[in-house]
């Protein structure tokens, strides 16, 4: 028969067991690290700004057409300067009141021939044609009054010059006098520049044909 042979086999108690080679993973990739600035040397961020709404642009209305002023109503023809280039009769006996009478007339543009009486007055009104006759009532060799009522006669109905009384006197009685003689208006002495000379033009205007307020 056979041999029976006994073998011992020493083993080794420190020995690490073979692994079975192990699938390597892959590294992970790494993230980039995020840098954090210095906050001390970090500058601030700006404040956001709010948006402003775009503003439309203002229509610019046309200004409104200012009224037309109204249109001032046109002067009486009376007060025109164009009829001061008539032709008048100072029938005055004091030389300063001619004087001054005649000084005012003529200024305004008015022609003044002068009687020194109401004779001569009556004559000058006989000899040629006056716009008008300012007559002092109280004058020698004759009156006003009386030199009106001659002119009045010789004038009959063909003309009626306007005849103008110059008196010191303020009473109404003279006043009636000298209207009832055919005077056609009265005015008291001092006389000043504008009654002088409205009280003319409104009679030479009258002469014309022309109604006239005698108040």
């Amino acid at each position: 028969r056979g041999s029976t042979f006994w073998f011992t086999a020493l083993l080794r108690a420190d020995a690490d067991p073979p692994r079975p080679a192990a699938m390597t993973e892959p590294e992970p990739e790494l993230e980039p690290e995020l840098i954090v600035p210095d906050p001390v040397l970090a500058p601030e961020p700006e404040p956001e700004r709010e948006l402003e709404p775009e503003m439309e642009p203002e229509l610019q209305s046309e200004p409104e057409p200012e009224p037309e002023p109204e249109s001032e109503p046109e002067p009486e023809p009376e007060f025109e300067p164009a009829l001061r280039h008539g032709s008048l009769l100072l029938a005055e006996d004091d030389p300063v009141n001619r004087r001054v009478t005649m000084a005012m007339l003529q200024r305004s543009g008015y022609r003044v021939e002068v009687a020194t009486d109401g004779l001569e007055a009556v004559r000058a009104v006989a000899a040629r044609s006056f716009d008008a006759v300012l007559m002092d009532c109280r004058m020698p060799r004759m009156d006003g009054v009386q030199a009106t009522i001659q002119i009045r006669a010789a004038e009959g109905r063909r003309r009626r010059t306007p005849i103008i009384a110059l008196s010191a006197s303020t009473s109404a009685e003279d006043r009636e006098i000298a209207i009832a003689a055919g005077m056609d208006d009265y005015l008291a002495k001092p006389v000043t520049s504008d009654e002088l000379l409205t009280t003319v033009d409104r009679w030479i205007f009258a002469s014309a044909g022309n109604p006239v307020d005698t108040r």
